[in-house]
Parts: structure tokens; C-alpha cells; sequence
């Protein structure tokens, strides 16, 4: 990687695209003229490169490690929803316990720690997953 402008870049982007648009368009009148060719059975250069080869046109190409650290992150993001989510449903089970208990609504809110708005939209997902 080398630092460059914003003009730089987006310079090479422009080409970038161009280029891609051009290779597409390449590959569709090979397609029209000779739809069994080898280059179009597994993608360019299939021969030499094996099966892997996948070329996405828009896409930007992720190294193994930045893939990795990528799904990680998803990973980590969806583990804490799903603990934020069941820490949530206890708290609105919680509530209604001690509502059921003879709790004022309030007091009950209060001491578990949780506000009204938060409680009553918590409360209708919990029905919405379990019914």
C-alpha cells in the first residue's frame, strides 16, 4: 500500500471500473459466440488457477485475515445481541413476577431497573418470539 491523494484514488477507481465494465462486456460476446468455452466454465484463467476461482465484478477482493477478522466482528456483534436480548426478556420476566407478586407497575420497573418504554417494546418482541 502507498499513500496517496483522494484524486489518486479516485482516479484509480474510475480506471478500475472501466476496466471491469470492459472485461464483462468481454465476456458476454464470448459468451454469445461460444458458450462452452473453458474461460467461462470456472471463471478466467479457471485452467491454471483451479476451481477456486471466483471473480465477483463490483467486489473488493478481502485477504483471508481481513475475512476472518470480518466474521469475528459479526460474530462478537451477533453474541452480544443475542445477550442483550436474553438479558431483556429476564428483565420483563422479572417484572412481571413481581407485578404478579402485588408489585405496583412502577416499583417493580424501578427495582429491576428497566424503564417503562423499554419494558412495554421488550415485552411485545418476547411475545412475538414466543407467542
Amino acid at each position: 500500500m502507498v499513500p496517496t491523494t483522494a484524486l489518486i484514488n479516485n482516479m484509480e477507481r474510475s480506471t478500475r471500473n472501466a476496466l471491469l465494465h470492459r472485461i464483462k462486456q468481454l465476456t458476454d460476446a464470448l459468451r454469445e459466440i461460444e458458450p462452452e468455452h473453458a474461460l467461462l466454465a470456472g471463471g478466467w484463467g479457471a485452467a491454471e488457477a483451479g476451481p477456486n476461482l471466483r471473480i465477483k465484478f463490483g467486489a473488493t477482493y478481502q485477504s483471508p485475515r481481513n475475512q476472518l477478522r470480518r466474521m469475528t466482528s459479526k460474530n462478537a456483534y451477533e453474541n452480544s445481541r443475542s445477550e442483550n436480548q436474553a438479558r431483556r426478556f429476564k428483565q420483563v420476566i422479572e417484572v412481571d413476577s413481581l407485578v404478579a407478586r402485588g408489585h405496583a407497575k412502577a416499583a417493580a420497573l424501578a427495582e429491576i431497573g428497566i424503564d417503562r418504554t423499554a419494558y412495554y417494546e421488550w415485552r411485545s418482541r418476547m411475545r412475538d418470539v414466543f407467542g
